[in-house]
């Protein structure tokens, strides 16, 4: 999903969403994709089965 488009759906900044960002891919969560000059840590995220695993521990 594209980063802008989902921190528009929830109201988050990017000051807000970076560091969740960087939470998922510290550990490998999700597949990024990173850029120059965008104030967002990456602007586009895929979820891996990893993902999957790692909500439905939490849920």
């Amino acid at each position: 999903h594209d980063t802008g488009q989902v921190a528009e759906r929830y109201g988050w900044e990017p000051r807000r969403i970076n560091p969740a960002l960087a939470y998922l891919m510290a550990r490998k969560l999700i597949v990024d994709y990173k850029v120059l000059a965008s104030q967002y840590n990456s602007i586009r995220v895929v979820k891996t089965d990893a993902t999957r695993r790692f909500v439905k521990s939490r849920s």
